[in-house]
């Protein structure tokens, strides 16, 4: 388990870098519940082990839908403001998509940062996010 662990830790950091964000997380979901599988971040207030109402993450259309979401800047968009997430962390940046296992989907992949992003995410950021998904799908497989 440590070593999947240590893989999954480097993924994560290799997207905050690529991304220029500073979480990233690979959750599980069961019943409604988020769970913090493994953590690349910048801030204190997030931990691994750490477990979320699914409703209460960005992350819940990504599981609902099976697509990957984006917001530049969660600030923005009204509707968002009262969001938990955004009220408890101010995290306003965030890319996230699903991690299919067995057809099935086991959790999210998702980065976020405090600071809102200048453009939009790029075609080419969901690929590598979706490709990322893949290579932890993989992982993950290996080891159920």
């Amino acid at each position: 388990m440590k070593n999947k662990l240590d893989d999954l830790r480097s993924i994560l950091a290799e997207g905050n870098k690529a991304l220029d964000l500073h979480v990233g997380i690979i959750s599980q979901i069961k019943n409604n519940q988020y769970s913090v599988i493994a953590l690349d971040s910048a801030y204190e207030q997030i931990e691994e082990g750490a477990e979320f109402d699914l409703n209460d993450t960005y992350c819940k259309e990504v599981y609902d839908q099976r697509v990957t979401k984006t917001f530049k800047d969660v600030a923005e968009i009204k509707e968002m403001q009262k969001h938990p997430v955004y009220l408890a962390l101010q995290l306003r940046a965030y890319i996230g998509t699903p991690i299919m296992v067995n057809n099935k989907v086991w959790g999210t992949l998702n980065y976020s940062s405090i600071k809102p992003r200048n453009a939009p995410f790029f075609p080419s950021e969901y690929q590598f996010i979706e490709n990322q998904a893949k290579k932890v799908s993989r992982i993950l497989s290996d080891n159920l």
